[in-house]
């Protein structure tokens, strides 16, 4: 087939890398890694890795791109959702700034929507189960 896009091998390494996720111009690959032997955030060029840089200071993990690609966000060891912002590139950036704390559960995912609100399933008590409610049809309630 003309044009068949094959899988390819981005890293190899020996560390545990993981939660990759493409910023929406497709130049950017950001991902959690243990290289430093601690869980970090770090971004690199795609698809060839040839350049490289570690975004989080202290930890993180989950790394997710804003829709315009200009923040990333992720989650710091003590559970605080972080943005860094992302100015000409990866090495052009901000230093990572609290935006508030989260109850992610283990193991727990985040989104960011199209309108820059943020969907975090959150513990609700310590037997560690977790509730979300999604109201999809919240305008059918407003009096006209």
């Amino acid at each position: 087939m003309n044009g068949e896009k094959k899988p390819f091998v981005y890293h190899d390494t020996e560390f545990s890398e993981s939660d990759a996720v493409l910023s929406p111009n497709g130049r950017w690959l950001a991902y959690s890694s243990d290289a430093s032997k601690r869980s970090e955030i770090y971004v690199e060029t795609f698809p060839t890795p040839e350049a490289g840089w570690q975004i989080s200071a202290n930890g993180g993990s989950l790394p997710r791109w804003s829709l315009d690609g200009k923040e990333l966000y992720f989650i710091a060891p003590d559970q605080k959702l972080m943005a860094v912002e992302i100015k000409a590139g990866p090495s052009d950036r901000s230093v990572p700034r609290s935006l508030f704390p989260t109850r992610l559960p283990v193991n727990g995912r985040y989104d960011v929507s199209k309108d820059e609100c943020f969907l975090i399933p959150t513990l609700l008590d310590s037997a560690g189960t977790v509730s979300m409610t999604a109201i999809v049809t919240w305008t059918a309630g407003l009096k006209k």
